[in-house]
């Protein structure tokens, strides 16, 4: 039995080395698809921003090729298409020359070195010629500080938007909370109407529509459209019956007993002490 041990072992560990190969293998697969998945994301990537800047499109393509150097610093092919686009369609010398020199890090012994850096040395001059103050075309120009007051530029443009940004927030804050009353004045209503149409024992008016809800008179007394009381005139009214009392009214008024306060608050000069009612008093309703 011992001499079989060392003999197990070497099995097992020649199981597992041949366990361990295939995960390997299977490791360097996944990695492989994935970095093919990449590289035809990247290549499709650029096929959009080359054909956005065959279109015309500049900013288009721009926009793609930027999303392209983000995703793939090192993408030589990208930064000088780039650098080119910014040149030639958008006049932005300074980005253009940092694009040049970053294709010429990546590919210093491509063979389109030589006119790389002749793009790159007529950006410089370009640049003179745009941020360049005084003195001749040629006079020298700190493209660093350039550099540094067009970010500031855009800086400003972003806080500016910014800026828009956070007041369109408190708008929309601001409309959010009116919507809010809104709701919670339909609800009211709603539970108004339901008392109304019969919605239940205990919201069912003991009065008629025309009772609890009394409009001013129509002029000459005529009759609102179809003969139906003009209900929505404002104010409204009630005429107070026996019996009744400030909660009761501000429940068939209202749905909401609570809301008495509101009425006698309304009516300070027809409520006597201790929200005493008179039978006949017209009350407004708020």
């Amino acid at each position: 039995m011992k001499k079989l041990l060392p003999w197990a072992a070497l099995a097992l560990a020649a199981v597992l080395a041949v366990l361990s190969a295939c995960a390997l293998r299977r490791a360097h697969r996944i990695t492989d698809l994935s970095r093919i998945d990449r590289r035809a994301a990247a290549d499709q990537l650029f096929r959009e921003a080359r054909d956005a800047q065959l279109d015309g499109n500049a900013t288009r393509a721009r926009e793609l090729y930027e999303r392209l150097v983000s995703e793939e610093p090192a993408n030589s092919l990208a930064r000088l298409q780039l650098g080119i686009l910014l040149q030639d369609s958008l006049n932005d010398p300074i980005e253009a020359m940092h694009e040049f020199d970053a294709y010429l890090r990546l590919a210093p012994e491509s063979e389109k070195s030589e006119m790389v850096e002749e793009r790159r040395r007529i950006a410089k001059d370009q640049a003179v010629r745009l941020y360049g103050k005084g003195g001749d075309a040629g006079a020298p120009v700190d493209i660093g500080a350039e550099a540094k007051k067009a970010v500031a530029a855009v800086q400003a443009r972003l806080d500016a938007a910014q800026a828009a940004l956070a007041t369109a927030e408190a708008e929309r804050e601001d409309f959010r909370r009116q919507a809010a009353q809104l709701q919670r004045q339909v609800a009211s209503l709603q539970k108004r109407l339901d008392a109304f149409q019969g919605g239940g024992p205990s919201s069912a008016p003991t009065h008629s529509l025309s009772e609890v809800f009394l409009s001013d008179p129509l002029p000459d007394g005529e009759a609102a459209a179809g003969g139906a009381p003009a209900l929505l005139d404002a104010p409204r009214t009630y005429r107070v019956k026996r019996g009744d009392t400030l909660w009761k009214i501000a429940q068939r008024a209202y749905g909401d007993a609570s809301r008495n306060v509101d009425i006698r608050n309304a009516n300070l000069d027809k409520i006597g002490p201790k929200d005493q009612l008179v039978e006949g008093t017209i009350l407004v309703l708020p």
